[in-house]
């Protein structure tokens, strides 16, 4: 949602600025060391930086669960007291670069050379986890869109995320959301796409670069209409919608297509919400249930390190304070239950964001109790009841100095909802 190009630029020119200041050495473009006294910390040393390094697909093994391992990059968790030396010599050791970093946040995405294998991935990560300089080793993935199941009857598929969110009553709203903000916020919105920039029936200012080509996947165009469509537009899922912001916005894509790994994706959304100068608005259709079938084996350690990395030096804490940046951001994550085994996995089991914002018993790996992200909304459908026509509706309206609201309800069958 940033206004015209300026803002890309500036923020571009911010990125480059961090490379130069905070990372020293790198070979072509994929990644760098630490800079600075080899006596001095490592937590100083580390900075917001994305190197642009991006994944093939030969570098991603399916497993058999169906998700997409990534063999070639990890993130590394440092102690608090590790010295820019010791982690640029555990580096070097095994050939890799940093190619993501967040600023006050003790863990690095490195480039691991290709063992090849899964199990080669295993025995490269058994050997870091063995050196006193490193807390944890994460295996990364690629990321996997959500997708809300259809809640309709009537005919209507391109307008199955607007019912699913009801989102009726706050086109009636626009008036008072046009009020609300001096500046529009940037929108962040991480889903698959794949088929190059958004076309005019949007109504948004975008960088094409951040688009892959040659393999569209239509859910994430989708959610842009129901956000910035333009009245009017085409006759696709995108031009059909009308969207629920009322004017234009500055986007920020994450195209997982274009090769963008879970950790990476969470330190871009981090990084651009600290330089957009204005509020931020992020979207992500994103989870974990193929990697994380039960759900408890491996999504707190996701959470957890999102919650690091949001919260950054009050993190340890367990609640949020004045250096987290919640208050930067609002995240809003969908709770998907298409392709899983929908309805029994529970929102709060969809993905590491939905888990920091949702799940009650999250504790650091020092036993402190977490108090979930204040920032984060989450949005599901778990009953699957439709709208009968040929049973009553209910309306319920409300109105204010600038705008009128109206909700169409139903009761469901069975338990009086």
């Amino acid at each position: 949602m940033l206004r015209g190009l300026f803002s890309f630029t500036m923020a571009l020119a911010v990125l480059t600025a961090l490379l130069a200041f905070g990372c020293k050495g790198d070979d072509g473009g994929g990644g760098v060391l630490l800079s600075g006294d080899p006596d001095s910390p490592a937590i100083d040393a580390v900075k917001d930086f994305d190197s642009g390094d991006r994944l093939s697909m030969a570098e991603i093994t399916e497993a058999d669960n169906g998700a997409r391992a990534v063999r070639t990059k990890v993130e590394i968790e440092f102690p608090m007291d590790a010295t820019v030396g010791e982690v640029n010599a555990l580096l070097e050791s095994f050939d890799a670069l940093i190619t993501s970093m967040l600023e006050d946040v003790n863990l690095i995405v490195v480039r691991i050379p290709d063992p090849e294998s899964l199990d080669g991935l295993d025995a490269m990560v058994a050997q870091l986890e063995a050196d006193p300089i490193v807390d944890s080793v994460r295996k990364l993935f690629m990321p996997e869109p959500l997708q809300l199941p259809n809640n309709y009857t009537l005919g209507t598929p391109n307008i199955d995320h607007h019912l699913a969110v009801r989102a009726a009553a706050a086109w009636n709203a626009k008036a008072a959301l046009q009020k609300s903000f001096a500046k529009p916020p940037l929108l962040i919105v991480l889903d698959a796409f794949g088929d190059g920039p958004p076309n005019g029936d949007f109504d948004l200012n975008s960088v094409p670069t951040e688009f892959a080509a040659g393999s569209p996947d239509p859910h994430g165009y989708h959610i842009l209409g129901i956000i910035t469509g333009k009245h009017g537009g085409g006759p696709s899922n995108r031009g059909l919608v009308t969207g629920m912001y009322p004017g234009t916005l500055d986007l920020y894509a994450v195209d997982v297509l274009t090769g963008i790994e879970d950790a990476t994706v969470e330190n871009l959304i981090v990084i651009r919400s600290r330089i957009a100068n204005r509020p931020v608005v992020v979207n992500a259709s994103l989870g974990e249930t193929a990697h994380c079938p039960d759900p408890l084996d491996c999504l707190e350690d996701y959470a957890r390190s999102w919650m690091k990395k949001v919260r950054r030096s009050v993190y340890e804490t367990g609640t949020t304070g004045p250096a987290s940046l919640e208050n930067n951001f609002l995240f809003l994550a969908a709770a998907g239950n298409v392709g899983q085994g929908y309805p029994t996995r529970d929102a709060v089991y969809s993905g590491r964001f939905q888990m920091a914002g949702l799940f009650h018993t999250l504790s650091t790996k020092e036993g402190v109790s977490l108090d979930n992200l204040n920032n984060t909304l989450v949005t599901g459908q778990k009953i699957p009841f439709f709208a009968d026509p040929d049973q009553p509706f209910i309306l319920e309206t409300d109105a204010s100095d600038i705008a009128v609201g109206a909700v169409l309800k139903q009761k469901a069958e069975g338990d009086g909802k």
